[in-house]
């Protein structure tokens, strides 16, 4: 059964950076199209896989292929190249303590590798960098929990 945890956009810390621009410090804030509004947890049977979704104001439609990380897939929006989901196999769904902390250390590998070869934050064809940030902050230790259930 899905488990849903509703973001309070006002309490996020990570929803804007300042960037030097020509010598300018600017102040650049994550559209209210690339901050979830909730985050659905929930075990795939079928594939052996825990999928988390970030459910987003629009409803954009997935790029065709997925980012791989060791096995963790990442699922970007065709167009902002926001994450949708992040799926990780797991062998069973009902995690302890310790199952939670490799589920969120396999996601922080899965994330930092998706920006590994990152030259331009803000550069439109490569993954929305902000969006990524506010993704992370919302995937605490205790969201994750709670997701899991």
């Amino acid at each position: 059964m899905p488990r849903h945890v509703w973001v309070n956009s006002d309490r996020l810390e990570k929803g804007s950076a300042v960037r030097n621009v020509g010598g300018m410090e600017l102040t650049v804030e994550v559209s209210p199209y690339s901050i979830p509004k909730a985050v659905v947890g929930r075990y795939d049977d079928r594939r052996g896989r825990f999928v988390i979704e970030f459910k987003y104001i629009d409803d954009e439609k997935a790029a065709p292929s997925p980012r791989l990380s060791d096995g963790v897939e990442i699922r970007e929006g065709l167009y902002s190249h926001k994450i949708l989901s992040i799926s990780i196999p797991i062998d069973s769904p009902h995690l302890e303590s310790v199952g939670v902390i490799s589920l969120r250390t396999r996601i922080a590998k899965a994330l930092k590798e998706r920006l590994r070869d990152v030259e331009d934050p803000d550069s439109p064809h490569g993954p929305d960098v902000l969006n990524q940030e506010v993704a992370e902050e919302i995937l605490s230790d205790a969201t994750l929990m709670e997701l899991v259930g």
